[in-house]
C-alpha cells in the first residue's frame, strides 16, 4: 500500500527542502525551524535531522542531498501536481524544476492546505512508471558491471 498522499506530500516538501538547503547551507537553521512549525520534523529521518541541525559537514553528504530534489519532482509528479518525469537517462530538466518550484508551496510557507488537497494520480500509471525506472535501472547497472 502507498503512504496516504498528505504523507508523501509532507516527504516531497522534506526532500525539496533537503535539495534547496544543500546549495544555500547558510539557511539550515531557518528550514529547520520551518518544518518543525509546519509539524513535518516527525517525518524528517535521523541523519536528514543531522543535517539539518548542522552536524553533517561532510562535502560529499551535502552533495548527495542536493540530489533529493529528483525524488521530490518524482512524487510531485505521483501526486499529480505536474504532468511530465523526467527520463532515467537524464537529470530533472531546468524547466521541470521551474515547473516544480511554481507548483508547489515556497519554503518557509504554510503547507497545511496544500497537504491536505493532495492525491495520488492514477494508480496504473504510478506503477507503470515505477517498473519502467526499475527495467531501466536494472539495464543500467549490468551495463555498468
Amino acid at each position: 500500500t502507498f503512504a496516504t498522499p498528505f504523507e508523501s506530500g509532507c516527504r516531497m516538501m522534506i526532500l525539496y527542502a533537503l535539495a534547496y538547503t544543500a546549495s544555500q547551507i547558510d539557511v539550515r537553521e531557518k528550514i529547520a525551524t520551518w518544518l518543525k512549525r509546519e509539524n513535518l520534523w516527525t517525518h524528517v529521518s535521523p541523519n536528514e535531522k543531522d543535517f539539518f541541525d548542522g552536524r553533517v559537514t561532510d562535502e560529499q553528504k551535502i552533495i548527495d542531498y542536493s540530489w533529493e530534489g529528483e525524488g521530490a519532482y518524482i512524487l510531485a509528479w505521483a501526486l499529480n501536481i505536474i504532468k511530465d518525469t523526467p527520463t532515467p537517462t537524464e537529470q530533472v530538466s531546468e524547466e521541470q524544476l521551474e515547473m516544480f518550484t511554481n507548483a508547489v508551496p515556497p519554503l518557509g510557507t504554510t503547507l497545511s492546505a496544500f497537504l491536505s488537497c493532495l492525491s495520488y494520480r492514477d494508480t496504473a500509471e504510478i506503477y507503470d512508471e515505477n517498473i519502467f525506472h526499475e527495467l531501466a535501472t536494472a539495464y543500467f547497472r549490468d551495463l555498468l558491471f
